[in-house]
């Protein structure tokens, strides 16, 4: 079964879909979704934390014609899921999700980095639950033929096997629910610290319903810490000393942001990789908000570091590709016009990267490059 193949289903409609508020434990009945009261339920200790305000998103028209586009193609089959996801579930994505607030949980190996998303949304959680059971026998049915074409003489084995091996576990945890989807998988995808297992690890991806109007989904661990902060079994996130000061320098209005601490593990691994990246040695956080105002889509990034003499390094070295990419020419678009709006500025303690472009820039720039690569293509043939 392909990872998150059952709870991606929640969190890809979450990203490209809107909501009316519903009571919960983030929002009220009434108003839009509040970022303070969705960051109480994450937990302590993360290494980094996103939002994304959906309602607002659709708003851009950017992001409304590319929907429609795909909408429109007659030979895309993702309208036709669309439908049978609101008809099974009851959800309709463009009315019934509102925002999502998703988390990385603590230093883990490179590549098993933990994590859990919280999505506030109307829903019918038998119908939703219904769908899921579904799509869990509809992979497992798939399966089977893949290994019937393969091994046909051990057809009826190995599918008594994908009975035991995929199904949907519950477990009660302080007065909550946690689904998991079970599944098998080698033991070098999980990580040296989860050798107990064996040769085969066990496990799978999980979901929760939190309340009428939120589903958390990720690892098991981290719904069990999202719980333990709802039952005051443990603290959230504003409670992160070094997160936290972060967060409160952060535009928590803007449609899109995120924080998150680096570890200094993890720059040293990307400086033994490429040496050239020396000049992000002093770098131990960051953070980005994406916003739409006066019909422009605005983007600010702060790359932290206490080291002023490395931060102006790092500004000039980013300053220094901008202005190589401004050579580049593609169709008639004027790069250097565009990359223009792109200001990099060194501070003491951070490097700034800030710009602001109007929201049919981007509609405009892949126009171009569709055009582009046409005309490359009539070239080779």
């Amino acid at each position: 079964m392909k990872k998150f193949a059952i709870i991606g289903i929640m969190v890809i409609f979450a990203l490209c879909s809107f909501t009316s508020c519903e009571e919960g434990l983030f929002v009220s009945k009434v108003g839009p979704a509040d970022a303070e009261n969705a960051l109480k339920l994450v937990p302590k200790d993360v290494m980094a934390v996103f939002y994304l305000d959906i309602h607002r998103m659709l708003a851009i028209e950017f992001i409304n014609n590319l929907m429609k586009e795909k909408e429109s193609d007659e030979e895309s089959d993702e309208l036709t899921g669309l439908e049978e996801f609101k008809e099974k579930t009851g959800i309709d994505p463009e009315k019934d999700i509102n925002f999502i607030v998703a988390a990385i949980i603590g230093e883990t190996e490179m590549g098993n980095e933990e994590g859990v998303a919280i999505i506030n949304l109307t829903y019918d959680k038998d119908l939703l639950l219904s769908m899921i059971k579904e799509e869990i026998a509809k992979e497992k049915e798939e399966e089977h033929e893949k290994q019937a074409e393969v091994e046909e003489e051990e057809e009826e084995e190995e599918e008594e096997e994908e009975e035991e091996e995929h199904q949907l576990i519950e477990e009660k945890y302080n007065g909550y629910t946690i689904y998991t989807v079970k599944e098998e998988c080698e033991e070098e995808e999980h990580g040296e610290e989860r050798k107990e297992h064996g040769e085969k690890y066990e496990g799978g991806e999980s979901f929760a319903f939190l309340d009428k109007s939120n589903i958390a989904a990720g690892n098991k661990s981290a719904l069990k810490s999202v719980i333990d902060v709802i039952t005051k079994k443990n603290e959230s996130v504003l409670k992160n000393e070094n997160l936290s000061s972060l967060l409160n320098k952060i535009d928590k209005k803007a449609i899109f942001w995120g924080a998150a601490l680096i570890p200094d593990k993890a720059i040293k691994e990307a400086i033994s990789a490429r040496p050239e990246l020396v000049i992000l040695e002093a770098i131990n956080a960051a953070s980005i908000s994406l916003d739409y105002k006066n019909a422009n889509i605005i983007a600010d990034i702060n790359i932290m570091s206490s080291d002023p003499t490395k931060n102006q390094e790092l500004a000039d070295n980013l300053n220094g590709y901008k202005d190589m990419a401004a050579l580049i020419q593609i169709q008639d678009l004027n790069m250097a016009e565009i990359l223009d709006r792109i200001e990099i500025t060194s501070f003491p303690d951070h490097v700034n990267i800030y710009t602001s472009f109007p929201e049919d820039l981007p509609q405009t720039i892949i126009e171009k490059l569709k055009m582009e690569k046409t005309k490359e293509e009539k070239k080779e043939f």
